[in-house]
């Protein structure tokens, strides 16, 4: 069953440990990821994320919908990083924190990296963006390998950096 949405923001801490289905919005505030997760929407509503930190062992975070899905904060830590962490369906990924996982970081549509200073993409594995990049910040991504399929561009303000270490 699918809630109508869920409204999470002002929760000291939400803690996700199942698949979430909502019609509308789903808005979480602080969230630790403690079970691999998929939360969708299914009327085209935006999924919001505060920070986003693991459960202690890495877990997969995963959202779907051809909305927004917007993380506010950083995801994850150096030291307390996620499995993975993919976006599903059309909806553009709006990343305004750092972001660290084991595994691959996957956005199927659009990505905008707004951080309000340089920008971290820690990856495991490998990051993948479907759509277009927008850079709002400079941004440092390190990986074993990195594919944008989309024009990397800056948000029409001073030139940006893009700079990607990888292994391979």
């Amino acid at each position: 069953r699918e809630l109508l949405s869920l409204d999470a923001l002002n929760a000291a801490q939400t803690v996700l440990a199942a698949n979430v289905t909502t019609r509308d919005f789903a808005r979480f505030g602080a969230t630790r990821v403690d079970a691999d997760s998929l939360v969708t929407s299914t009327n085209a509503g935006a999924i919001d994320f505060g920070v986003v930190t693991s459960g202690g062992v890495p877990r997969d975070l995963a959202t779907n919908t051809s909305g927004f899905t917007t993380f506010n904060a950083d995801v994850g830590t150096a030291g307390a990083r996620l499995g993975s962490l993919r976006t599903l369906g059309s909806g553009d990924a709006i990343l305004r924190g750092n972001t660290f996982t084991t595994g691959t970081q996957s956005f199927a549509a659009n990505a905008i990296f707004d951080a309000g200073a340089a920008q971290t993409i820690d990856v495991g594995d490998s990051l993948f963006v479907g759509g277009a990049s927008t850079l709002r910040n400079d941004l440092v991504v390190l990986s074993n390998g990195a594919t944008f399929t989309g024009a990397v561009d800056d948000d029409a303000g001073p030139a940006r950096s893009l700079t990607v270490t990888s292994a391979l």
